[in-house]
């Protein structure tokens, strides 16, 4: 994708070098040579080439953004070494732009005796991994974080945050002002998921609780109950990941 809008961009920069050539060419007529200026060849030219450029700016930019991800999709976590894996658009781990943790330890100890290379890869990579593990979705913070702990073993050094974003409130609000119906719906069993936290029916109450600590729980009606409810339990949550549960 990357590549491929670098690509489009210096196409697009030819078709524009073509319309501003195009616009000024030579009549000759005897033994005088004028020269017509197309005005609008011209400035379809120059829009051409001002977006062709932002283009290949744009992939440029795009191409040393780094993203982790799990290459078993959440089904074998216990073998993280080999499942978590991170980018590496400058290749300083690898020849095909992409690592695995494992990969990624071993390269870090061939250069740790390199302390130009250690802050080079920190500065481009270290910013980023800890962005991701201070707000992007709880998998990919776990996912940066045991990349984190590889390039800085000692302590990571992270920056003071908010444990909750008021955008991340806003939309555990959302799903659950409209009401609880006994259980988690669609909506609201997605944003459980994504912020840590399983359901588990009972007879009379169910319970919300937190993956990390199943003992921090929110119990919850396992009958239909009104707005409130659902509002009660939106509070309950966002309460929780305050407290970093």
């Amino acid at each position: 994708m990357k590549k491929g809008l670098g690509n489009l961009g210096i196409i697009v920069i030819l078709v524009g070098l073509f319309f501003i050539l195009n616009s000024s060419f030579a009549i000759i007529t005897g033994n005088v040579v004028s020269k017509k200026i197309d005005v609008l060849d011209s400035f379809i030219g120059i829009m051409f080439l001002v977006v062709g450029l932002v283009l290949f700016l744009i992939s440029e930019l795009e191409s040393k953004i780094i993203s982790v991800y799990d290459v078993s999709k959440g089904k074998n976590t216990k073998k993280k070494e080999e499942f978590y894996h991170m980018t590496d658009p400058s290749l300083y781990f690898s020849k095909v732009g992409n690592v695995s943790l494992n990969e990624f330890k071993r390269g870090v100890k061939e250069i740790e005796d390199d302390p130009e290379l250690i802050q080079l890869v920190k500065e481009e990579y270290g910013s980023q991994l800890l962005e991701k593990e201070s707000k992007g979705k709880l998998l990919e913070k776990e996912i940066a974080e045991e990349f984190l702990k590889v390039l800085y073993p000692g302590k990571i050094p992270r920056q003071e945050k908010e444990l909750i974003t008021k955008k991340e409130i806003s939309e555990i609000r959302r799903v659950f002002d409209p009401g609880w119906t006994g259980a988690p719906d669609t909506k609201q069993s997605r944003v459980l998921k994504e912020y840590g936290f399983s359901y588990r029916r009972g007879a009379k109450h169910g319970q919300i609780y937190s993956n990390k600590n199943p003992d921090i729980r929110i119990i919850t009606p396992s009958t239909p109950s009104d707005v409130n409810t659902g509002k009660i339990v939106a509070r309950q949550i966002v309460s929780l990941l305050k407290k970093k549960s």
